[in-house]
C-alpha cells in the first residue's frame, strides 16, 4: 500500500514516497497507537508524522497496522491507504481524473514501465515518478508541445492509437525498451470523456497488441456501464 498524506484546506493530498505492508493479523483499531509500536520517526516523512500526531487525538475510525520497509509499524486510517495490485492482467476503470492519476502513480512499481495513451499535457505520465521508463502518447501536436514544456526530459510520441498499425505500435515498445508485458502498466485517458466505443476500441487494442500487466482507464462512460452490469 501507499499512504495518502492529508494537506491543508484547498490543497491537493500527496502520496507518501514509502510503500508499506499490511500486517497479517490486522483487526479493527481504535484511534491512537499501540503501546508497543516501534518508534522510528526518521523513516517517516514530515507529513506522515503529522498524520500520526493528529490521529492520536481522534477516535472511532477504523485503522489497520502497516509496516515500513525498515520494520517500524503504524496504525493508519483505512481511507489513508491506497492498495497496490499484485494480480496480473487487470483493468481498473476510474470515472474521475484525480483518482485516475493517483492510481497510475500508486500502481507503477520501480521496475515497471508506464505508457499513457492520451497524455495531453503529460500531467499524469510526467508525475509517475517510480520509474524512469515512461512514455506519453497523444495524437495532438499542440498538446504535446505543451507537454514538452512541462516535462522536457519525458519521452513523447505523436500517435493516433486508434488508427496506427499493430506493427507500428509494437515498434514503439521496442524502441523504448518496454517489451516485457509482465512489467508494463498502461494508462488510457483519451480526450477526457470520449464516446464509449472509442474507449473500448482503444482498450481492446492495448490488450490485443501489448498484453500489459495492468491497464488503468479514465472513462465515466465505461465506468457507468460496468456499474450497471454489477461488475
Amino acid at each position: 500500500c501507499r499512504l495518502l498524506l492529508s494537506k491543508e484546506k484547498n490543497k491537493t493530498a500527496q502520496l507518501s514516497p514509502h510503500t508499506v505492508t499490511l500486517i497479517k493479523d490486522n483487526e479493527e483499531k481504535s484511534a491512537g497507537f499501540d503501546a508497543d509500536e516501534k518508534e522510528d520517526d526518521g523513516e517517516r516523512t514530515e507529513d506522515e508524522n503529522k498524520i500520526r500526531a493528529n490521529s492520536k487525538n481522534k477516535g472511532g475510525d477504523r485503522r489497520l497496522t502497516v509496516q515500513y520497509p525498515k520494520g517500524s509499524t503504524y496504525n493508519v486510517k483505512v481511507d489513508k491507504l491506497l492498495p497496490i495490485t499484485q494480480e496480473d492482467h487487470l483493468i481498473i476503470v476510474s470515472p474521475e481524473t484525480t483518482d485516475y492519476r493517483r492510481l497510475c502513480i500508486v500502481q507503477t512499481p520501480k521496475d515497471h514501465s508506464f505508457v499513457e495513451i492520451g497524455c495531453d499535457f503529460a500531467l499524469t505520465v510526467g508525475n509517475v515518478n517510480a520509474t524512469e521508463k515512461k512514455l506519453g502518447i497523444d495524437k495532438s501536436p499542440s498538446s504535446l508541445e505543451i507537454a514538452r514544456k512541462n516535462f522536457p526530459a519525458l519521452d513523447l510520441e505523436e500517435v493516433d492509437f486508434l488508427t496506427e498499425s499493430r506493427e507500428s505500435l509494437m515498434n514503439i515498445l521496442e524502441r523504448y525498451g518496454m517489451n516485457d508485458c509482465n512489467k508494463l502498466i498502461v494508462g488510457i485517458d483519451i480526450n477526457g470523456n470520449r464516446e464509449l466505443d472509442a474507449v473500448v476500441e482503444c482498450l481492446q487494442r492495448v490488450l490485443d497488441f501489448w498484453h500489459p500487466r495492468l491497464v488503468i482507464v479514465k472513462s465515466r462512460a465505461l465506468f457507468g456501464v460496468l456499474l450497471e452490469q454489477g461488475k
